[in-house]
């Protein structure tokens, strides 16, 4: 079992596509990283890379997948690929040469933490988002679909069903 755990991943694990597309097509190509959010165990599939540290007293795990989170890391990962067609691939050495810039460990931890809030604040904000488009659609539903606020009026024919009295339809 202790050969499996590389190949084990939990919350908070952060994962590299080792296979994809080019840069032609930036939104599904190699090289594409992210953090493992479910909260089971799941156990890595192929052409999926596992990011770790060998040597965690020089470098912050957080600092480490921000950095690597950036575009310009994924876009020279994308354009250095190897492969044909639409199936491009990068090896783990590929990974492993990426130039990482480590200033002190506390200074690490510091960008790492106010870059991570802004990502929490971001996930936050789209949630929100949502939320207030589910309840917009709900409440036009409500109004202009069910007709919700007219239930006890008179409603009338129409060539797009029943309206409403006093409504009409336009093109």
């Amino acid at each position: 079992t202790d050969n499996l755990k590389k190949y084990i991943i939990e919350k908070g694990d952060f994962l590299i596509s080792m296979t994809g597309s080019t840069v032609n097509v930036m939104s599904s190509a190699v090289g594409k990283m992210g953090r493992y959010r479910l909260d089971d165990k799941s156990l890595i599939n192929q052409r999926v890379g596992k990011i770790y540290l060998t040597k965690p007293d020089i470098a912050s795990f957080e600092y480490v997948c921000q950095y690597l989170n950036r575009y310009e890391i994924h876009y020279n990962l994308a354009l250095n690929a190897t492969g044909s067609a639409n199936q491009a691939n990068i090896s783990p050495a590929q990974i492993k040469d990426i130039e990482i810039l480590l200033p002190t460990l506390q200074e690490q931890k510091s960008i790492a933490s106010i870059l991570s809030a802004i990502d929490d604040k971001i996930e936050n904000n789209l949630a929100i988002n949502k939320t207030l488009e589910e309840m917009a659609m709900a409440l036009y539903k409500h109004w202009f679909v069910d007709f919700g606020p007219f239930q006890d009026g008179e409603f009338v024919e129409s060539e797009l069903g029943r309206i409403p009295k006093g409504w009409e339809v336009k093109i």
